[in-house]
């Protein structure tokens, strides 16, 4: 009885605690530019392959990375952002069980408040976007992995469906193969027996990967974007994590704590999984290099650290423990009701589409004003800042730059970009050269204080976020 409602409270602590989360208004412009695309592959029937939503790179190559998730968000988008947040919802919360049940495989102690802790410390990556996706693939591969070294059973085989499913999700696809590969590699002369079923289910997994529109090129895409881009120059999730972040404080100092534990303080001798370990130092780099893939990292802590753990416990937290024996089953089941009634209430409240719930920053009036000049003077080009790029696509105005920064990148547009919002040298030449008519940008860039003394601009709007100017003789 205790075991299963353990079980109920854990379920029903997550569920609160997504639905909530995903319920409020969300901050990334990516959701909305994800539906538009998918939108566009409905209508279309087919995978874009180039540019058809900016002016300025309008027919230039694009590879469509993540297609299966913005046709998917498209149509589940068709229900309301109700229906998104009970999407979104249900892959969090599966990815944060499949690592409880992991931790309970291995027999860890206190499996649920690793679990917990985890999802808390993951929370401000947990987006409706692809990549929330693949933290799920990656949490199911652990699964697998974990239970298979124990029980080899015919999961494995599972992995090569998910790898087909993954590579049109996300280009993290590639880390699926990463691990399965170094489980091959490190049991090649200690675990023969699974050497077989190994080597079986990377060759599919990599047969797999090959089944998306862009066939073997996605491997020379997501290569170029990670290592020969220098993409952490424009993009803050590509960046290396601060102790000035909350959540980057609270990862290294989890992360410190157990390491110490491990190699400090274990009680029942179990020694360290060298295996394990390079692949904890192999995402402990990644989470290093740039902060997007501290999800991945908090997925693997636990299972690497948290082998049956033992204190030296004081008496009065015996005393607790055995008193909280008693009461457990009573705290669980209120537990669980209360949390269950309150993500009923939570989804009942959700109204609207999945634009009407953006946050301000992406949906500001002033879209309503660039709107309205779009529709007066449909020829004239806008200038944009990249934060509001597909808010504007979703409009159905073209936008000079969006967030889809590869595009940019291979094609010089990122640097250009950057020199033109920051007024750095040759940006107003590069600015001048595209004959905007039209700027939309956040207010407290250096082009938005050089466009206010610039007798030739207007400004016609702002707000707390954007300002919007047009040439001098345009009619509002």
């Amino acid at each position: 009885m205790g075991i299963t409602l353990k079980r109920i409270a854990l379920f029903s602590t997550l569920l609160g605690f997504f639905i909530c989360y995903y319920s409020s208004p969300y901050l990334t412009s990516d959701t909305l530019w994800s539906a538009m695309i998918g939108k566009w592959i409905i209508a279309h029937h087919s995978v874009p392959l180039v540019d058809y939503w900016t002016w300025t790179y309008y027919g230039k190559p694009w590879t469509a990375e993540e297609w299966l998730f913005d046709f998917l968000l498209a149509i589940v988008a068709k229900g309301g952002y109700q229906a998104v947040v009970l999407m979104m919802t249900a892959v969090s919360l599966t990815t944060w069980l499949l690592l409880a049940n992991t931790l309970k495989f291995k027999q860890v102690a206190y499996p649920n408040t690793w679990t917990l802790l985890m999802a808390a410390l993951a929370l401000s990556w947990d987006q409706i976007r692809a990549e929330t996706f693949s933290y799920l693939f990656i949490a199911f591969v652990f699964w697998v992995i974990v239970r298979d070294r124990q029980n080899p059973t015919k999961w494995l085989f599972c992995l090569i469906p998910l790898e087909i499913v993954w590579v049109n999700f996300h280009g993290s696809f590639i880390m699926g193969l990463l691990f399965v590969g170094w489980e091959f590699v490190a049991d090649l002369f200690t675990q023969r027996k699974r050497i077989k079923r190994l080597a079986i289910t990377l060759i599919g997994m990599f047969a797999g990967t090959l089944v998306n529109p862009h066939g073997p090129k996605m491997y020379e895409f997501v290569l170029w974007l990670s290592l020969k881009t220098n993409i952490s120059k424009y993009i803050a999730e590509w960046q290396s994590p601060t102790v000035h972040e909350n959540f980057g404080l609270a990862i290294f100092t989890v992360f410190g704590l157990a390491v110490i534990y491990c190699f400090r303080w274990a009680k029942n001798g179990e020694k360290v999984s060298v295996k394990d370990t390079v692949l904890l130092i192999l995402l402990l780099y990644m989470f290093m290099k740039a902060n997007r893939f501290a999800p991945y990292l908090l997925l693997w802590l636990p299972i690497w650290a948290a082998n049956k753990l033992s204190f030296n416990q004081p008496k009065f937290v015996s005393w607790f423990k055995n008193e909280f024996v008693k009461w457990r089953p009573v705290i669980y089941s209120g537990l669980s009701i209360g949390l269950l009634g309150l993500s009923i209430v939570a989804v009942s409240k959700i109204h609207g589409s999945l634009e009407a719930n953006a946050a301000s920053v992406l949906e500001p009036k002033s879209l309503a004003v660039v709107e309205k000049l779009h529709n007066e003077h449909p020829n004239w080009k806008i200038w944009n800042s990249y934060n509001i790029g597909g808010t504007l696509e979703f409009s159905n105005i073209p936008a000079s730059i969006d967030g889809r920064t590869d595009l940019y990148l291979a094609n010089g547009g990122m640097q250009t970009y950057t020199n033109i919002i920051n007024v750095q040298p040759n940006g107003v030449s590069e600015f001048n050269s595209y004959h905007a008519n039209i700027v939309y940008i956040e207010k407290d860039s250096a082009l938005a204080q050089m466009l206010q003394i610039e007798p030739q601009w207007r400004m016609v709007y702002t707000d707390s976020y954007y300002d919007v100017f047009t040439r001098v003789g345009v009619q509002t």
